[in-house]
């Protein structure tokens, strides 16, 4: 594990906590860093979907990877995902007093999860 004495990091960004999820009809539990069960919640929250249904889908679509790695892995494609859609709709010169709403990402993200699992390239 990383030292955050030496990184400069908060070290509640780089403790992990176990947690339990439910994979389909199995329990298990998972270990992560806080900042990646947190950014988990908030995409349940986001796309309105249970934290367990989106482990059991990113579970359903690895591959060699552990199922904490994978969840990394998801969670930064997500993540990605909105930011390029928000550059992207910088570019783009929305109406007066248009709010537009963030864009559900989930599906997106789970078909890059499952091409990058599939093909065996290198996680960026």
């Amino acid at each position: 594990m990383i030292d955050p004495r030496r990184t400069g990091a908060p070290a509640s960004d780089t403790t992990r906590q176990r947690r339990n999820v439910r994979l389909h009809d199995r329990r298990t539990s998972v270990s992560l860093e806080i900042a990646i069960w947190d950014s988990l919640e908030a995409i349940s929250l986001q796309e309105e979907v249970a934290t367990d249904s989106i482990a059991t889908m990113i579970d359903d679509r690895r591959q060699g990877s552990s199922l904490a790695s994978s969840i990394r892995i998801f969670v930064l494609l997500y993540f990605r995902l909105l930011s390029d859609n928000f550059q992207a709709s910088l570019q783009r010169r929305p109406m007066p007093g248009v709010r537009e709403e963030p864009p559900r990402m989930l599906a997106i993200a789970l078909e890059m999860f499952a091409r990058q699992e599939a093909s065996g390239e290198p996680k960026r």
